[in-house]
């Protein structure tokens, strides 16, 4: 078969759901409305729209997709409206890429809208991706390499299908680590699938763990080369790798647990999981139908589902597992959208009775309000704490000009942090987070802020942060003008007694 007959191959599958694409599309747009219809932006998506913006921050972070991406187009700067709306089409023609496999024998079209509905709009993954639109684009076409790679892999006939699944399984991981498990977890629910359905599993299995420690092995090679050219620094060394801790078997143990708390939605010590209740209820819901179908089955067949399963349910932290990493926010499990929305493709599967098939179509329907009540409640908020964070920076603007405080080529330090006031119930992460409060407050972010509403500060050195930090000592919290002063070359606010956390994080930004 020649390339372009399997890319017409892709297009033929398109064509013949374009209607579930159209429908999953407006569903998707209801759900994130209020970043479509609000300017709004969020923690991280700032350093694109201002004079700082440079690509090459993708590449401390080892994706040279995106670095790419943003070389091409327009340094990675975010179109309001456009750049979300093509993500959104990506990501609906991933979901339909991904489950096309598992739909071969579903006909009813309510079940599939429903399932590719909930593929694009987990609030806890697909979601807090959309948080940050620099890199949303070139993660959606990686979503759809990913799903391109996983259909040829169960292809498998012949060299050009292999070399092509390597290809765009290396160029998605090259826009975002997380394709590793996104891409694993594809695999591993397909054979968990044909398992239960007694189709053949283990070579797809072989073949698709061959695929990826290829594309792995490739995608470093070409980190490797990156980085001969580029400055680089110890981004995931820092902040994901274990290795370096004493702890390695606490880490180890960490990180497995983390899997059972995300897996069945647990909060634990304020770290919600933020739309759990559809994650829990979808695995609970499976183990429960696996137990009773199998509950009279020989040990070499519940031995070979153990098996099946474990790989199944360990598969989207399989990356952060070698990492030795709990550190796994939701924006990195773009794979539970496939895991997910495959699993309720087999639970229909399983289910004989029609009363049984209609009562999950209507589970269904309910995750699929769940989430779009979620993820507006949580933009909606976002667009409030933003517009809160803008008003406070007009106010910082007119009291430095009607004191005739001069910001021109001069350095801003703000000392603590402005506690955020509006209700933080529905707060993703990053979605509604306040510039003025993130990492206890962190001064890029703020001085980037003030840039993009027309005044421009320059970075301040550490010397200059331990000078902030004695003149403010007796100077009173933000409430009166008091709380500013003009120094030297510095301009310096005091918002609060700062924390050790905001000395930690913003003297290593300094340093760096």
């Amino acid at each position: 078969m020649t390339i372009n007959n399997l890319f017409k191959s892709f297009i033929n599958i398109l064509r013949a759901n374009k209607f579930l694409i159209f429908i999953c599309i407006i569903i998707t747009c209801i759900n994130f409305f209020y970043i479509l219809t609000n300017n709004i932006i969020m923690i991280d998506e700032e350093f694109f729209q201002t004079f700082d913006s440079n690509p090459n921050i993708f590449l401390h972070l080892s994706r040279w997709t995106n670095f790419l991406y943003a070389k091409i187009f327009f340094n990675g700067k975010i179109f309001f409206f456009w750049t979300d709306f093509i993500a959104i089409v990506l990501f609906a023609v991933s979901s339909i890429l991904f489950l096309f496999p598992f739909f071969k024998s579903i006909n009813s079209l309510l079940f599939k809208i429903l399932v590719v509905s909930i593929f694009t709009t987990l609030p806890f993954c697909v979601a807090q991706n959309f948080a940050f639109s620099e890199q949303i684009i070139p993660i959606g076409i990686s979503m759809c390499l990913t799903a391109m790679a996983f259909l040829l892999t169960l292809r498998n006939s012949n060299r050009l299908e292999i070399i092509l699944s390597i290809l765009f399984l290396t160029i998605a991981i090259g826009s975002y680590q997380a394709f590793i498990c996104v891409y694993f977890t594809s695999i591993t629910v397909y054979c968990l699938n044909n398992f239960i359905f007694n189709e053949k599993s283990f070579k797809i299995l072989k073949n698709g763990i061959i695929v990826l420690c290829i594309s792995v092995i490739l995608y470093m090679l070409i980190d490797e080369i990156f980085s001969k050219f580029y400055m680089k620094t110890n981004y995931l060394l820092n902040n994901y790798y274990g290795y370096n801790s004493k702890d390695q078997f606490k880490l180890f143990f960490l990180s497995i647990a983390n899997i059972i708390r995300v897996n069945f939605g647990i909060t634990i010590y304020s770290e919600v999981i933020y739309g759990g209740f559809v994650i829990r209820i979808i695995y609970v819901l499976l183990i429960i139908i696996l137990f009773y179908k199998y509950k009279d089955a020989d040990k070499k067949t519940i031995f070979k589902l153990l098996i099946y399963y474990t790989l199944f349910f360990i598969s989207p932290y399989i990356l952060y597992i070698m990492l030795l990493t709990y550190k796994t926010q939701g924006r990195m499990l773009l794979s539970l959208s496939v895991a997910l929305s495959a699993q309720l493709v087999i639970l229909y599967k399983l289910f004989k009775k029609n009363i049984h098939k209609k009562g999950l179509i209507f589970v269904c329907f309910i995750f699929l309000i769940y989430n779009t009540l979620l993820n507006n409640l949580s933009f909606k908020n976002a667009c409030k704490v933003y517009n809160d964070d803008i008003k406070n920076i007009k106010i910082f603007k007119e009291y430095f000009e009607t004191n005739n405080i001069d910001t021109k080529n001069k350095k801003l330090i703000v000392i603590g942090k402005m506690e955020n006031k509006i209700n933080s119930k529905y707060r993703n992460v990053t979605i509604g987070a306040s510039f003025f409060e993130w990492d206890d407050g962190n001064i890029n972010r703020i001085r980037q802020l003030f840039s993009l509403n027309g005044v421009d500060f320059l970075m301040p050195t550490s010397d200059d942060l331990e000078t902030a930090i004695e003149l403010s000592k007796d100077m009173p919290n933000w409430e009166n003008g008091e709380s500013i002063i003009d120094y030297q070359n510095m301009i310096i606010i005091k918002l609060n007694s700062p924390s050790e956390k905001w000395y930690r994080n913003n003297l290593d930004i300094l340093k760096n």
